[in-house]
């Protein structure tokens, strides 16, 4: 979408969304893997992480993480 700087070595899980403002890198040493059913968006920078399955991010910055997804006890995806 429009604003948006994607770059290097980046895997983008299907189902996923970027939206605009969003500058995502990744390099050989430390790609960027986004995993599927992901939505991005708000002016956020994230490189070399790994985001996994059914994460929302929105106005953030994730400089080489991990990001999990948490499962509440009645089953459901922590937002």
């Amino acid at each position: 979408m429009w604003g948006d700087i994607i770059k290097g070595n980046i895997t983008i899980g299907e189902n996923s969304t970027i939206e605009s403002s969003v500058n995502m890198t990744g390099s050989d040493e430390h790609p960027l893997i986004i995993g599927k059913n992901v939505l991005i968006k708000g002016t956020s920078y994230v490189f070399g992480s790994i985001i996994e399955d059914d994460i929302h991010i929105e106005h953030s910055v994730i400089i080489k993480k991990r990001v999990n997804r948490q499962i509440r006890k009645d089953g459901a995806i922590q937002k």
